[in-house]
């Protein structure tokens, strides 16, 4: 019978190897395992963020990506930005968020500390009064753009915290919106063009007039990626027929009490 008996050296260095292994299978389950949780965390914000209140409306007609709404009106917080929209709508945003989260300098002095609930979306409307925007609807010459976050339903003028400078509170009018929906990232100011083009021309073959200039509406935070992510154009049209000639779906959003 011949000795099988492995030489101690290479005894050695075959179990060591082997222990090197066996560390970096823990390791790769460690870091499967880290890779799990951040998937869940992720999938988990999601889930909250599609949660949000949103402001009451109907939805009139669908047509693939583009939809006839009619809001509601209801209370927003705003504030004013000149600029490219995207610059704009960044830069606006942690005014808002001081003012809805409390944030020190969001509210005046003595104000109500009660956090007010994040909705969606968040939108960006050129200043009719100030000539609109650009072709492309980007506002890149420096329009001025209102950014608004709608209030949860549960408030009212009367219990909401007076808001800190630079915010202000105002009524939006129902209103009958033609949308187109698109995926992407909204920095991509030819993809915002071409989906606005998409959405003149889609009122125009309807027979409608568009009355105002696009508004930008977003419903995600900067975390998700471009092709999960909801972006909306809405542009206020009149000729339409009657509300009593149509049966439209009713959408009354999301409560969430906060």
């Amino acid at each position: 019978m011949p000795d099988l008996t492995l030489p101690a050296p290479l005894a050695h260095a075959l179990g060591r190897r082997s222990a090197g292994e066996r560390m970096a299978a823990r390791a790769g389950m460690a870091i499967a395992g880290l890779g799990a949780l951040a998937l869940g965390g992720f999938a988990a914000y999601v889930v909250r963020e599609r949660a949000q209140e949103q402001p009451r409306h109907d939805v009139l007609e669908s047509d693939g990506a583009f939809s006839l709404r009619h809001y509601s009106g209801g209370l927003t917080a705003e504030t004013r930005r000149i600029g490219a929209r995207d610059t704009a709508m960044r830069s606006a945003f942690g005014t808002l968020a001081g003012y809805i989260f409390a944030k020190p300098g969001g509210r005046a002095a003595h104000a109500d500390d009660r956090k007010i609930a994040m909705t969606v979306p968040v939108t960006a409307a050129p200043d009719a009064e100030l000539g609109g925007t650009d072709e492309g609807g980007s506002g890149a010459g420096g329009a001025e753009w209102i950014v608004r976050f709608n209030l949860p339903s549960k408030w009212t003028k009367s219990n909401l915290p007076i808001p800190g400078p630079g915010v202000t509170i105002a009524e939006r009018p129902a209103r009958t919106v033609a949308v187109v929906q698109f995926a992407g990232n909204a920095k991509d100011e030819n993809l915002v063009a071409q989906n606005r083009a998409k959405l003149l021309a889609w009122i125009e073959r309807r027979g409608w007039t568009a009355t105002s200039e696009p508004e930008f509406a977003g419903y995600n935070a900067p975390i998700i990626p471009g092709p999960l992510r909801r972006n909306e154009l809405w542009i206020e049209v009149s000729g339409m027929p009657r509300e009593a000639d149509r049966a439209p779906y009713r959408s009354p959003g999301l409560r969430i009490d906060a």
